[in-house]
């Protein structure tokens, strides 16, 4: 290292606009841009040139004409030779194809005119005959003036020009016509001494002057092909060659010196030269310029790229310890571009701890030759900083040795102040994040505690409701009093699990179960549910499912019926004359993709109305009709998304509405479907079947209403049951009196029923005992909560009678006796349904059932099941039970039990006894 890195002077050997390439191509372009031309020559070459020529001609005429027509010849000839050869080095750089073909055409025109120079009288090489040199000369032009023209030709076609093709054309076009001339003397005379030309050689330089007349127009047609200068080069070129012509008309003396003569001889020169300038502009000072321009335009881009990306570069000579920076450079440190760079100039305004770690990197890159990365920062802490990455690199000669450094710097401000504010935003985001989980956290236990507290005393109500309307004795004003009680209850539980539910969409906690389902049996329990409600406001209900439905697929069963419910609640709520139809189909060859429409005849829906009916809480209604919260279709739209499909409407104002929900579902096989009691349909319990094991019942429940729900219903078929008001009685109550199943609430004082649970099961005897619990709560995931802790099942307030003797029988396999004449009693009517039964029907009644069957006659069945209950009225009143549930392929098996018909009906088969 011959030099510290420190503060030293410097010239500076990067400034813009010095570069060699640039300076030439400016030089050149101004030299081209020239506006004053000879001929297509710029003026002063053009004077030169015709300076020289005179001055050759009259100095050579003084001694001889031969010496002059020898030294004219002969410079046609070098040209001619040289154009072929600047043609074929350069043929890739030119591009116009005339030019390519003319170029290497001339050669051959010089080997004519040097053989027309060597047979001129007065040279003895010919002695034979004195007059080869005109037949010569008008072979030459014959060759100029048809490759002039024929040349254009080949500017339209794309066809690749072959060089030796062309050359060996005119090689035989030149030795035939040498030949003709020299030894088989055929080619026509030209010239007679003492009459001079002949009517050929006259004719003929009128053809030639007319082919180079021809060129000219087609020039003048094709000019776009060519270059400006080139253009008036060879146009100047082809009327010289046609004056020239013109002139060898012209002389009589045989000694071939007339003035006509001489001037010919200096046209021809003239226009070879124009020729010479055509093909060198083309070959190669166009392409020079082209790439010197294409150099300073480049590195001009380079420094506008510079510019514009903030990059500016430096090197350091450690030898003489002279800096070198670019415009970038000095407007980074703020240094006027005049000043000579230097270290100090680049220390001074960085930070104190960029300087020293800037000062170190460069004392070591020049030391070992290491590369250096640096981030740098300028700005006083009132200012608004700058910030600039520098990267450095050593400079080696040959041996290997550091001779320099070399490197850029790039402004990154703008991203930097970016990247700090991102950071800050970052920040800012992970601060917003957590407050908006704790306030979701909040919402999730205000929900939980809002679920409980409302459904705790409707669990009360609509439990004892329809305990009391059970009773024998009750009298009809007060069953109709228990009736308006239950169905406001109902309502009421509708609305609470509609803002309950579409607040766990809302908060990402809703989860589809999915299970295999018979999804016909679902729609037709809808279906059976909603006919009442339309027969009272004298609506038809009908059911459509097509053949090619899939009976059994993988779905949510439960979000899939609140699809349907609230599909036909709607459509029943707002039709008040006509009909509605649940449709089921398929798209066409893809029965995996379902489609459920809900068509009603009711009031329609504007256009306007259509676009915000899916939002919550809208309500289309008058404010006097409307009901319910207005989220019921929000609802069913969060489903079918979350089920992977869509829902649309289809609505004419006065006409009515069809909802379509489409589904791209799993099939399943029919075994694995589960098929549930219609909803609406369950069975009625008034008793315990007998012969059956007595069982001990615990109840831990803390509120005393639901205590008492409990026990009532526990009591009422003949279970011996307990109480406990906390989960702590509960664990002493399990201890010393051992129960078979425990109704276990979930939020209990002193210990809660997931406490207690573990208690239990950790007891001698725990493991066998079955827990229910039930709770309040609507989160999915506070199922596997309670069944994590030991729960075997759960059921959510408020519950049905139904669902705790259910629940009973799935977990102490209890049966009942059901309460005769209820529609639950109807609904057991199937299991008994045998083709020995059916056999006392008469055959007619029995043939004309099972055509209208097969055919789907709803009228038809109807009618054949009347003349079945005339005939049998217990078997009447049971195949009407089944016919209402639409279940015609459990009829059908019974009329025909040899026959398979259930795939051709549709449903899961429904077993008998279930």
């Amino acid at each position: 290292m011959k030099a510290e890195i420190e503060p030293a002077c410097g010239v500076s050997s990067m400034r813009p606009g010095t570069a060699a390439g640039e300076l030439a191509a400016a030089s050149i372009e101004e030299t081209a841009s020239k506006p004053y031309t000879l001929l297509g020559i710029d003026l002063p070459e053009g004077v030169i040139f015709l300076s020289l020529l005179f001055l050759v001609h009259l100095t050579t005429l003084h001694y001889s004409y031969l010496l002059f027509h020898t030294i004219a010849e002969l410079f046609s000839v070098f040209i001619a030779v040289t154009i072929t050869i600047i043609t074929i080095n350069c043929l890739n750089s030119i591009e116009n194809r005339y030019l390519r073909f003319v170029g290497i055409s001339y050669f051959f025109v010089g080997v004519l005119d040097l053989a027309h120079t060597l047979s001129f009288k007065g040279i003895p090489i010919f002695t034979d005959y004195a007059y080869y040199a005109p037949q010569l000369w008008i072979a030459a032009r014959y060759v100029e003036s048809i490759s002039m023209l024929a040349g254009f030709a080949l500017l339209d076609t794309k066809r690749r020009i072959d060089p030796a093709l062309i050359a060996a054309i005119y090689l035989a076009i030149t030795v035939g016509l040498i030949a003709s001339i020299l030894h088989y003397k055929t080619f026509p005379i030209c010239f007679v001494a003492g009459k001079g030309l002949t009517p050929f050689k006259i004719v003929s330089e009128y053809i030639v002057c007319a082919l180079f007349a021809g060129s000219i127009v087609l020039l003048y047609l094709r000019r776009q092909h060519f270059d400006a200068r080139v253009f008036h080069q060879i146009l100047a070129a082809l009327v010289l060659m046609i004056l020239m012509e013109l002139c060898f008309t012209l002389f009589v003396s045989d000694a071939m010196s007339d003035a006509f003569n001489q001037i010919g001889h200096l046209l021809k020169i003239c226009a070879f030269y124009l020729i010479y300038k055509a093909i060198v502009v083309t070959a190669l000072r166009d392409p020079i310029n082209l790439l010197f321009r294409e150099l300073a335009t480049s590195e001009k881009s380079l420094r506008e790229a510079q510019a514009l990306a903030r990059l500016g570069r430096w090197e350091l000579d450690l030898e003489t310890g002279a800096w070198s920076w670019t415009a970038e450079m000095y407007r980074f440190f703020s240094v006027a571009e005049p000043l000579t760079p230097t270290l100090g100039a680049m220390l001074e305004p960085l930070e104190p701890q960029d300087r020293q770690t800037l000062r170190a990197l460069l004392a070591q890159s020049a030391s070992t030759g290491a590369p250096f990365e640096l981030m740098l920062r300028i700005g006083a802490p009132a200012e608004q900083p700058r910030f600039g990455q520098m990267r450095g690199e050593a400079v080696r000669d040959e041996s290997g040795r550091v001779t320099g450094l070399r490197g850029t710097l790039q402004d990154v401000t703008v991203q930097q102040l970016l990247i700090e504010r991102l950071k800050d935003r970052t920040a800012e985001l992970l601060v917003a994040r957590d407050a908006a989980e704790a306030a979701n956290k909040a919402k999730s236990a205000f929900l939980a505690n809002m679920s409980h507290e409302l459904r705790t005393p409707l669990n009360a109500i609509l439990g004892f409701s329809s305990l009391m309307r059970r009773e024998p004795g009750i009298s009809a004003s007060h069953r109709e009093t228990l009736d308006i009680i239950n169905r406001s209850g109902d309502h009421l539980l509708t609305l609470i699990n509609d803002v309950l539910e579409i607040t766990k969409i809302e908060a990402g906690r809703l989860q589809l179960e999915a299970a295999p389902l018979d999804l016909g049996g679902v729609a037709r329990d809808v279906a059976s549910m909603m006919r009442i409600r339309a027969r009272e406001k004298g609506l038809d209900l009908l059911f459509d499912q097509s053949p090619s439905f899939p009976r059994c697929i993988i779905g949510d069963e439960a979000r899939l019926r609140q699809i349907l419910v609230n599909l036909t609640s709607n459509a029943v709520k707002f039709t008040e004359n006509g009909s509605v139809t649940i449709r089921l189909r398929t798209r066409p060859g893809d029965r995996r993709h379902i489609v459920i429409e809900v068509e009603d005849t009711g009031p329609g829906i504007k256009p306007e109305d259509q676009k915000r009916l899916f939002q919550p809480f809208v309500q289309l209604a008058e404010s006097g009709m409307q009901k319910g919260t207005g989220l019921g279709l929000a609802i069913t739209r969060q489903f079918a998304g979350l089920m992977g499909g869509s829902i649309s409407l289809q609505s004419t104002p006065g006409k009515g509405s069809i909802f379509r929900v489409e589904l791209l579902v799993e099939i399943a096989e029919e075994a694995h479907a589960s098929i549930r009691p219609a909803a609406g349909q369950a069975l009625e319990v008034c008793g315990l079947a007998p012969r059956q094991p007595e069982f001990r019942i615990l109840v831990a429940e803390d509120q005393r209403d639901n205590l008492a729900l409990l026990l009532k219903l526990m009591t009422d078929i003949g279970l011996d049951t307990r109480l406990a008001e906390n989960g702590e009685q509960c664990v002493a109550m399990f201890k010393e009196w051992h129960p078979h199943l425990i109704w276990m609430d979930w939020r209990m004082p002193v210990v809660d029923g997931l406490e207690a649970t573990r208690r239990i099961r950790q007891l001698p005897g725990g493991r066998k005992v079955k827990i229910v619990a039930v709770t309040a709560s609507v989160f999915e995931e506070e199922r596997h909560v309670l069944l994590d802790a030991g729960t075997d099942d759960f059921v959510r307030k408020p519950y049905r009678a139904h669902e705790i003797y259910e629940g009973l029988a799935r977990h102490l396999g209890l049966k009942y006796l059901y309460r005769p004449g209820s529609p639950q009693a109807e609904a057991e009517a199937p299991a008994v349904l045998t083709p020995a039964k059916l056999a006392a029907l008469p055959a007619g009644v029995r043939e004309e059932l099972r055509d209208a069957l097969l055919r789907l006659d709803c009228e038809r069945i109807s009618e054949v099941l009347q003349r079945a209950r005339d005939a049998d009225a217990d078997l009447g009143q049971a195949l009407t039970g089944l016919a209402r549930n639409f279940d015609y392929a459990v009829i059908l098996s019974a009329l025909e039990p040899q026959t398979k018909l259930a795939g051709a009906v549709g449903g899961c088969a429904v077993e008998p006894g279930s």
